[in-house]
């Protein structure tokens, strides 16, 4: 997916190696990139506490073969990870 910087105006593919992650405080993370060409920080998302163990639940429930609480722990997720990034559900 192709993304063109909103500060620069040029064009680039964001990939793996290019997402950091920052400290917030109170157990939060936020995961960003930067634009290659001017260094402008776009924030992916933020992580809380709570994120991070539904993250680890769902792995667990994949693993065992649980796919309805696996289901139900990416419902509650999706809620999480909208409730932290300001995104209303």
């Amino acid at each position: 997916m192709k993304i063109v910087c909103k500060e620069c105006n040029k064009e680039f593919e964001p990939k793996q190696d290019m997402l950091k992650e920052s400290y917030l405080g109170s157990m939060k993370t936020q995961t960003y990139f930067r634009c290659p060409h001017c260094n402008k920080k776009y924030v992916v998302c933020i992580n809380t506490p709570k994120a991070r163990r539904l993250m680890t639940d769902i792995k667990k429930c994949e693993a065992l073969g649980d796919n309805a609480k696996a289901a139900k722990s990416r419902k509650e997720l999706k809620i999480e990870m909208d409730k932290s990034n300001g995104r209303s559900t």
